[in-house]
């Protein structure tokens, strides 16, 4: 305000300095052009310059404002577009959300037009045709969904694998991420996702190799690595036992991991295939071996079941458990069957009384009554055999 003032001040100043010397010397200013002459007091001049200057300044402004209003209108109406556009995208997105698959469908191709990120409408409108059942269509979507966006390759890819997975095309969705591999080798999402899909598809080679990379980048806990593990094994155990020999199963169980030597069942279905391979001998090594690092009733009964070449040694062995454990019914009942095997009447019997003792079972009772009966105990046999019949 303070400079305004300063401003008029110096221009009426200067007009009352000019105003004085041209009521002394007002001069005049011609103006000549071929035979047309005018003449003219200097101060009209001046005044007729700055009025021909103000009108064209006048003119120039209007023009400038007749062109910046056709460009405020087309911006004005792509902004009002992108406002329906964003409109539609949000309005498809909460059906999405509420399940409302043709409506959220409807909307959200509506809003690709003039949208700033088409690739999220396409993307979307890919899981709702994954949610119709229609993977022709899904895949149309995520093929405009490429062709919309640059350098989307690996985001679009992730999205088809994963509703590829989702509807079940395994083989699909392996042949997409083994892709995008190649693209990111060290993707975490694309690494977990074919985790999922070679366990499902059960493709055990491929992801014994993965999981070393799993646990280098922390995408897998011990516990899950065990578990995988685990599920490698029970299915390898069965194949190898089908095309090979008892070297081959020998030669599996010694490269897996301490997570599957030390998993129960693994153990007894590893047992159980070397005994039908005829090595009894591997057989009893491995339950031996197990029984050593921890105990488990189920091993121990193995045990008594397994025949090794020497069964007074594996007797030897099973005896020399009951100081640890002298009231294990189970291991009283894998000495006794060893006993009996070892054609030992006398030891069998007392350690099949006292496992019934310690708990009774059926399988304890019934080989009592056997031996009985094969001992001439006619009524003690049929008394262990009833009280067999009533347990489960």
């Amino acid at each position: 305000m303070f400079k305004l003032l300063i401003i008029v001040l110096l221009l009426l100043g200067l007009g009352v300095w000019i105003g004085l010397r041209t009521e002394y010397d007002p001069g005049y200013l011609l103006v000549a052009y071929q035979d047309w002459t005018a003449e003219m007091p200097l101060w009209a001049a001046a005044i007729g310059v700055l009025l021909v200057f103000l009108v064209l300044q006048l003119l120039f402004s209007v023009l400038r404002y007749v062109f910046s209003s056709k460009r405020r209108v087309k911006e004005w109406n792509k902004h009002r577009l992108q406002n329906r556009a964003h409109c539609y995208t949000t309005r498809g997105m909460l059906e999405l959300a509420e399940g409302h698959w043709d409506k959220a469908e409807e909307n959200l191709i509506k809003g690709v037009e003039r949208s700033d990120t088409p690739i999220l409408n396409y993307l979307m409108a890919a899981q709702v045709a994954q949610e119709q059942g229609s993977p022709d269509r899904r895949d149309d979507y995520l093929r405009l969904a490429h062709e919309a966006t640059e350098n989307s390759e690996l985001a679009i890819g992730l999205t088809q694998a994963q509703l590829q997975f989702r509807y079940g095309q395994l083989e699909e969705a392996l042949a997409t991420l083994r892709h995008l591999q190649t693209l990111a080798p060290k993707h975490q999402h694309v690494l977990k996702l074919l985790q999922k899909v070679y366990v499902r598809l059960q493709e055990w080679e491929p992801l014994q190799a993965l999981l070393p990379v799993l646990r280098k980048q922390h995408l897998i806990s011990n516990e899950e690595a065990a578990s995988i593990e685990k599920q490698m094994m029970a299915a390898k155990l069965p194949e190898t036992a089908k095309t090979g020999d008892s070297e081959a199963l020998i030669d599996l169980w010694a490269k897996s991991s301490t997570a599957v030597q030390e998993d129960v069942p693994l153990i007894k279905t590893y047992v159980k295939l070397l005994c039908k391979k005829e090595a009894g001998v591997a057989a009893e090594h491995v339950l031996r071996f197990s029984l050593k690092r921890f105990w488990h009733d189920d091993l121990v009964a193995a045990y008594g079941e397994v025949e090794s070449a020497d069964i007074q040694h594996q007797l030897k062995h099973a005896e020399s458990w009951q100081k640890a454990h002298p009231n294990s019914a189970a291991l009283h009942f894998c000495i006794a069957r060893l006993a009996l095997r070892n054609q030992l009447w006398g030891k069998a019997r007392t350690h099949l009384e006292t496992a019934i003792d310690i708990e009774p079972t059926r399988a304890s009772y019934a080989a009592l009554g056997q031996l009985l009966e094969q001992l001439g105990e006619g009524v003690a046999a049929n008394e262990a055999y009833q009280q067999a019949a009533t347990l489960k």
